[in-house]
């Protein structure tokens, strides 16, 4: 049984398939429930997934100040964006032990950018204010 949201006088069942709201996440199930297997739902999935890009990103980018320093002439060494390539390698395995699967290629993309994005923001916060570490 299929529920239908009503906007402006139209049901989401009548409208175009084009029209109706992408959800991130949801791995064409259309269901409140993502996962069978693990029983994560599409809410929960969502947090999960951009919890550890968050987390990832910020260790890179503390892993790469540890690693690399935070020198001036250390700001160009592209080991930098290898380190935080490691770190958006691993976070897949983790989402298979935690239960979340089949990621599209828009989740490999929000993966990517949000934990590029968190590394660029921390790495460089490290970098301009010379800390030590």
């Amino acid at each position: 049984m299929t529920t239908a949201v009503t906007f402006r006088g139209r049901t989401d069942v009548d409208r175009p398939t084009a029209f109706r709201n992408e959800r991130l996440f949801t791995a064409g199930c259309g269901n409140v429930r993502m996962s069978d297997d693990s029983g994560i739902t599409g809410h929960t999935r969502s947090v999960v997934v951009t919890t550890i890009c968050c987390l990832a990103g910020i260790a890179a980018g503390v892993v790469s100040a540890l690693y690399v320093g935070t020198d001036p002439a250390d700001a160009g060494s592209t080991m930098a964006v290898l380190v935080m390539g490691v770190f958006v390698i691993v976070q897949y395995p983790l989402y298979e032990l935690i239960g979340v699967k089949d990621l599209g290629i828009k989740d490999n993309l929000y993966v990517m950018f949000m934990t590029f994005t968190l590394w660029f923001i921390s790495y460089t916060i490290l970098l301009t204010s010379a800390v030590t570490l």
